[in-house]
């Protein structure tokens, strides 16, 4: 069971066999190979290791293997019809009660009729691919929850893995995932969606409210609010450390049927440590949303790297006030906001990048594609702004125009240099920089800036700024 006195602040601030765990169908060695899922999670400590530990041809010295709950003995049966709840929770609660241990859904739709809980430390609930689908028949409420409202009911080493969450309902509310007070929590090969389509019928798909050090890994998520919601405590307590990597893909809807409000990942409040890599947002409202909503408190750093967002309704990346620390795009495509908004007509809306008034901190774009925003591709009212080595072009495609840069409001200590922008806006509006007259204390230079529709460079700031250099 969990050990209470480990819980509290994050780190950074009746199934089993007992000859190893073995089940009908589950031979010794997947059950090895499954050993894999398991030190991953922790979960090869104490109580959690089954007895026996022979390999294969009776000797010793493999390892130990990690006992194994197989929902089937515990009466689920995967039919797509049976509501196989009770079932299910049997088996974590049976695997979370000894310590620790793989509950494992072979292929079969696994009908439910109320939300899954995970209450225990070293838990990995695993599927056999796509084929093993967790399906909600109810409207209300999360799928799984994993966690607590309080750091002594959080959970840690959680595993879920190569399985598929759905529902076979409109879901009104309620994540396929929801976990607060999650720490070293790995999801990798889930798919959240409706099943067999991309018209959305989840409500949210994960939710990390309260985490340190989480990682999704391959995810696929489709619903008809938040793709990924992560935020920590307003004293900026559990909020540190949380990755998506290895080709998750983020979107709520089909192109041209994005759900109004939608949003891929929403950091909101409090978070730091955030990296996002090899990850494709597209279709969404707003493919990334960083603000204050959910804990009050500014964001610290977050990291974008070889990531595709595409094609929002709105602006594609827009930054609140008071947002974040420090926001970093590296190789990054932003890309085609507002195509799938019919009413879009350009600037001041449905820009590829939008930092909003009262922004406090720095965003550095390095190595980026920004095209094809039926909007500006990047607008700052506050901040500050370093970018190089972009290629900004075909933004303001929309019948009102706009830029490829425009650097509004109060913004300074703000850099471009060595970027190609080309071929922006309309003859409504076509500039490819606009400085400001509220801006001080900004460089543009050595940029190619040409072929931009009205005017290639327009400074109109302060005296502490400096252009030059530039090809035009």
């Amino acid at each position: 069971m969990r050990d209470n006195d480990s819980h509290g602040e994050p780190e950074h601030s009746n199934g089993s066999s007992s000859d190893g765990g073995l089940l009908d169908g589950l031979t010794r060695r997947d059950a090895l190979q499954m050993g894999g899922i398991a030190v991953g999670a922790g979960l090869l400590s104490g109580s959690a290791v089954a007895t026996g530990n022979e390999n294969e041809s009776g000797g010793r010295g493999r390892g130990p293997i990690p006992s194994v709950y197989d929902v089937t003995k515990f009466g689920a049966k995967g039919d797509g019809d049976t509501d196989d709840s009770d079932a299910i929770q049997a088996a974590i609660d049976a695997a979370g009660g000894d310590g620790g241990g793989i509950v494992y859904l072979p292929v079969g739709t696994f009908d439910v009729d109320e939300t899954l809980t995970v209450s225990d430390d070293h838990v990995a609930i695993v599927g056999a691919g796509k084929g093993t689908v967790i399906r909600a028949t109810f409207e209300d409420g999360d799928v799984i929850y994993a966690g607590g409202t309080e750091p002594v009911d959080g959970v840690r080493n959680l595993t879920i893995r190569d399985l598929e969450i759905t529902a076979s309902v409109e879901k009104t509310s309620g994540a396929a995932l929801f976990c607060e007070h999650g720490q070293r929590v790995l999801v990798e090969n889930v798919y959240a969606e409706r099943q067999g389509a991309l018209d959305p019928n989840l409500h949210d798909a994960f939710y990390f409210r309260y985490f340190d050090s989480c990682v999704l890994s391959n995810v696929f998520a489709v619903c008809n609010h938040a793709s990924v919601t992560i935020h920590g405590k307003e004293d900026q307590t559990w909020g540190a450390g949380f990755w998506i990597v290895n080709g998750s893909r983020l979107m709520n809807g089909p192109p041209n049927a994005v759900p109004e409000g939608s949003v891929g990942f929403h950091v909101g409040g409090s978070c730091g440590g955030i990296a996002i890599e090899d990850t494709d947002v597209i279709a969404n409202e707003r493919n990334l949303l960083v603000d204050t909503e959910l804990s009050g408190a500014l964001n610290r750093e977050l990291f974008i790297n070889q990531c595709w967002l595409d094609r929002s309704r709105g602006n594609g990346v827009e930054v609140g006030p008071n947002g974040v620390h420090l926001l970093h795009f590296n190789n990054t495509w932003l890309a085609s906001s507002g195509h799938d908004d019919p009413d879009a007509g350009g600037y001041p809306e449905a820009n590829n990048l939008y930092l909003d008034e009262g922004f406090p901190g720095r965003v550095i774009l390095n190595g980026c594609r920004i095209f094809n925003a039926f909007g500006s591709g990047v607008v700052a009212r506050a901040g500050q702004l370093t970018v190089s080595g972009c290629d900004v072009f075909h933004n303001g495609i929309g019948p009102d125009g706009g830029h490829g840069i425009a650097l509004l409001g109060e913004v300074a200590d703000t850099t471009v240099v060595g970027n190609t922008i080309t071929h922006n806006g309309t003859d409504e509006l076509g500039e490819g920089v606009r400085v400001g007259e509220d801006v001080d204390d900004y460089v543009v230079a050595a940029n190619v800036i040409r072929e931009n529709a009205t005017e290639q460079l327009v400074d109109e700031g302060g005296p502490n700024g400096e252009t030059g250099l530039n090809v035009t």
